[in-house]
């Protein structure tokens, strides 16, 4: 092999190597599991949100339930367990979990729990009225719920009359 030969494969060897790790750096293919409304009734399925997905735009929702998240960020919450899911199904032998489980299916499960509460999330922002937000373009609406009532006045103070202290002219100084 000549030196030209050699250094030709030794590039199309680095480069089916790139190759191969920007295959595992693209998105995952969103799976289109739901979770109904039977599984998102137990009471494990309102989890905590422990660990926010790394290349998410929405704001944090660490400590919260999965019920009190906005549902753009469940939805990238689901691609990130998603994506998870698919790393855990490359390994080989898979790492399992106490029960004797790969991995991978708890994040499956978790992905189809937080897509469940992403689409109850819609229906509620959905439903919540909207009121009208003054733009530079115009007028425009925005998704923010609208005050239940006004809060009830508070009583005007009234200074007393008298605060029970003997009138000026006792005073002896």
């Amino acid at each position: 092999m000549s030196n030209y030969e050699q250094r030709f494969a030794a590039i199309e060897q680095r480069l089916a190597e790139l190759e191969k790790r920007l295959a595992g750096n693209r998105p995952a293919a969103q799976s289109n599991e739901v979770a109904d409304d039977d599984l998102l009734s137990k009471p494990w399925a309102d989890m905590e949100i422990r660990k926010d997905p790394p290349r998410s735009s929405q704001p944090s929702h660490l400590g919260k339930r999965m019920s009190e998240c906005s549902s753009a960020y469940l939805l990238d919450y689901a691609s990130f367990h998603d994506w998870k899911a698919k790393k855990g199904r490359e390994e080989n032998p898979p790492r399992l979990n106490n029960k004797g489980k790969p991995w991978y299916e708890s994040d499956e499960l978790v992905a189809k729990v937080a897509r469940g509460w992403a689409e109850r999330a819609k229906q509620r922002e959905a439903d919540a009225p909207t009121i009208a937000v003054a733009s530079r373009a115009g007028l425009a609406t925005a998704s923010f719920p609208r005050p239940a009532a006004k809060p009830a006045a508070r009583p005007q103070y009234a200074p007393p009359a008298s605060f029970g202290d003997p009138e000026d002219d006792s005073i002896p100084f």
